[in-house]
């Protein structure tokens, strides 16, 4: 995850705006399983794709020619390509379409989230995926921190 980055104005901005979507949602914050929603980490982590692919759709044309704006748009297309996109298309739809049917059953409408999700057939693949996914995404996140303090 090293990627080398000059710290102009715009990327430091960019990589700000990337970082606080990483740090607010359970991308580079810790997954907790016994607590964590499968659905809702998949949901925000979709979302959170679409962010990122936004933020870097949207950098004015008159930057990209600046060195290091291309580094920094390769450092986020990993972000998605190689952190995100590999778990996602793995397992999301086929876990959201059984999580769908299984939360709609009458003998599930007493249990949490977390017991239906425990019941799914991949569920300690999907779990050992996600922190890895989580960890992949800190390093990332310690990338763009590196861009925007100079550490």
């Amino acid at each position: 995850m090293k990627a080398k980055v000059d710290r102009s104005k715009e990327n430091i901005y960019i990589a700000h705006r990337i970082l606080v979507e990483l740090e607010t949602r359970k991308a580079a914050i810790d997954i907790e399983p016994e607590k964590d929603v499968i659905e809702e980490l998949y949901n925000s982590w979709y979302n959170l794709f679409g962010i990122i692919r936004n933020e870097i759709k949207n950098i004015p044309a008159k930057y990209l020619n600046e060195p290091g704006t291309q580094d920094l748009l390769n450092l986020s297309k990993d972000i998605l390509n190689k952190g995100l996109r590999p778990h996602l298309t793995k397992y999301q739809a086929a876990f959201k379409r059984w999580y769908d049917i299984e939360k709609s059953k009458d003998q599930n409408r007493a249990k949490s989230p977390q017991e239906i999700q425990k019941e799914y057939e991949h569920y300690q693949n999907i779990v050992a995926e996600m922190k890895i996914v989580n960890q992949i995404l800190k390093q990332y996140a310690d990338g763009l921190k590196k861009i925007i303090w100079n550490q």
